[in-house]
C-alpha cells in the first residue's frame, strides 16, 4: 500500500473516530443541533481521545486495553448515531452553505496530507 493511501486511511479513521464519539456524547447529553453539535462534538471527541492517550502514556501495560476501549467506543458511538438517526438530523438542519463549508474543510484536510507527501528538491545556489 502506498504511503499516501495509508495516510488517507489514517485521516479517515481519525476523522470518523473523533467526530462520531464526540457527536454521540454531545447529542446524548446536550440539546445541541446542527453545526453547534458538530463543533462541540469535535471538541468532545478530541478530549476523549486525549484521555485515551493520557491513559496510554501513564501506564504502558494497559495500552492494548485502551486501544480496544477506543475501538469499542467508536463502534458504540456509530451504532448509537445510526440508531437514533442523528446523522440524518444533522444533514437536515445544516444549510447548504454549511454543508459546502464542511466539504471544503474535508478537502483542506486531504490537501494537507497530500502536501506532506510531495517530493521536492532543494535548489542549489551558485555562489
Amino acid at each position: 500500500m502506498s504511503e499516501l493511501l495509508s495516510a488517507y486511511l489514517l485521516l479517515l479513521w481519525v476523522t470518523i473516530s473523533i467526530l462520531s464519539t464526540g457527536i454521540a456524547l454531545c447529542s446524548r447529553f446536550t440539546p445541541l443541533k446542527g453545526m453547534e453539535l458538530i463543533g462541540y462534538g469535535a471538541g468532545a471527541g478530541v478530549l476523549l481521545h486525549g484521555i485515551f492517550g493520557l491513559l496510554i502514556a501513564l501506564s504502558w501495560h494497559v495500552r492494548p486495553y485502551v486501544g480496544v476501549l477506543a475501538i469499542l467506543c467508536l463502534v458504540l458511538a456509530v451504532g448509537d448515531l445510526v440508531r437514533r438517526r442523528v446523522w440524518r438530523d444533522i444533514a437536515v438542519t445544516l444549510s447548504r452553505p454549511m454543508r459546502l463549508a464542511l466539504m471544503l474543510w474535508l478537502v483542506f484536510l486531504m490537501l494537507c496530507v497530500a502536501v506532506v507527501h510531495v517530493k521536492g528538491r532543494l535548489a542549489r545556489q551558485n555562489g
